[in-house]
């Protein structure tokens, strides 16, 4: 779900199937929250299935970029990740508009934060006489 409870497909790199898998046997395969809160100080067969909210997704978010030593990071700077990391891999655009549920195209562009070195390498890679 996402802004204005509008449902959209998400579609996941291969690379984390064998991840998920694990992470479903230990939370368990009923229907529900994927990511449920966990009872401070119980097991990993006590989780409560409820939103996590925002103020502890951003707490964790912090002290793995903390570990990472990747300096402050906030939620949203994830989506900008995305959108770059799909660009830098050529991505189009209005594939990356529906990825990301924006009804705009202009709103996908401003979460282009390729380098100047990825319009560098495009432009001098082009091809003019074929």
């Amino acid at each position: 779900m996402g802004k204005g409870n509008k449902e959209r497909r998400v579609f996941l790199p291969k690379k984390l199937n064998r991840i998920i898998d694990e992470w479903l046997m230990v939370r368990g395969l009923e229907d529900g929250i994927f990511f449920p809160r966990i009872c401070p100080g119980a097991d990993n067969s006590k989780f409560i299935f409820r939103e996590m909210q925002p103020s502890s997704i951003y707490r964790i978010l912090q002290k793995r970029a903390e570990l990472a030593l990747i300096g402050k990071v906030r939620p949203h700077d994830l989506r900008r990740t995305f959108a770059t990391r799909m660009l830098e891999q050529g991505c189009d655009l209005f594939i990356l508009q529906r990825a990301m549920g924006h009804t705009s195209v202009a709103t996908t562009a401003r979460y282009d934060f390729r380098a100047e070195s990825s319009r560098e390498k495009v432009c001098k890679n082009l091809e003019v006489f074929g």
